[in-house]
């Protein structure tokens, strides 16, 4: 890829053309995050679009496990300082949590659950800032829950174990967990009054301009991080994990195919060549 080429769909190209969304011959008035940014809407659309293929595969997942934060584990009062509250020390309660996390998912690796043959899990972290993680696991024929007995002998002790009845909670792992704090965007613009605006294909490149969405920009002034997820994140903790991996085909529909954009380039030549 050179540099100023921008891979974009096909499609977008011909719906910026005809909505008048190239304000002086430009497509990349849009600043969109991309897929590789995690948190971003993209990167969610295709973690879960990945746990539903696990899905077709082995099936809907047996186990649904919470495991919450405690800020009066013992290893974090013990290193508080006098007078110290886990509120001072957010680096203290995230590096106890990864490390019980880890030993989790190892007790779960060595069969303590049963065979499991898929694990998907996320971080989340709560509103007061402590964080918590939703696992989901596939077990195999031989390991599944199949009577009130083996309900019973999973759904117990400190840790919340739910038994899974559908797909639906990988929704709710990649689209409720990381939505994002609630939010509102709102702009005010000045709209050119001008005859029969609708059919007025000047009057809609001119106001175009309120139709482009800095998704950057929404994401820095709509996000809140609490003292524990800046934490995490800068020691580099994982936000989510799971096994098997899945090989994107690049398979698409008509006019969904990706076409290379040069920023000198023409947008209705660019069109018209494919």
């Amino acid at each position: 890829m050179k540099i100023g080429d921008n891979y974009v769909l096909y499609n977008g190209l011909q719906d910026a053309q005809n909505v008048g969304d190239i304000l002086e011959n430009d497509v990349r008035q849009k600043m969109i995050l991309p897929l590789s940014f995690q948190g971003g809407e993209r990167a969610m659309g295709q973690l879960y679009q990945n746990a539903m293929a696990r899905v077709r595969k082995f099936g809907k997942p047996d186990l649904f496990i919470t495991f919450t934060c405690n800020p009066k584990w013992k290893k974090i009062t013990d290193t508080l300082l006098s007078g110290q509250t886990t509120k001072d020390r957010p680096e203290l309660v995230t590096r106890v949590f990864n490390l019980k996390l880890d030993a989790l998912l190892k007790d779960i690796k060595d069969g303590v659950l049963g065979n499991v043959i898929v694990k998907v899990w996320v971080i989340e972290f709560l509103k007061r800032g402590l964080p918590h993680t939703h696992i989901l696991l596939i077990l195999d024929e031989v390991s599944k829950l199949r009577i009130v007995e083996d309900y019973n002998s999973m759904v117990s002790a400190h840790i919340n174990m739910e038994i899974c009845s559908s797909i639906y909670v990988f929704k709710y792992l990649y689209k409720y967990v990381y939505k994002g704090p609630d939010r509102a965007t709102v702009v005010v613009e000045r709209w050119v009054d001008t005859p029969s605006q609708e059919n007025n294909p000047q009057a809609v490149i001119a106001n175009a301009e309120w139709q482009n969405r800095d998704e950057i920009k929404a994401y820095l002034e709509g996000c809140y991080v609490f003292a524990s997820e800046a934490s995490w994140r800068l020691f580099s903790f994982r936000m989510h994990d799971k096994t098997l991996f899945v090989t994107r085909r690049a398979v698409h529909e008509p006019g969904m195919h990706t076409v290379v954009y040069n920023d000198n380039a023409n947008i209705f030549e660019t069109v018209n060549s494919e």
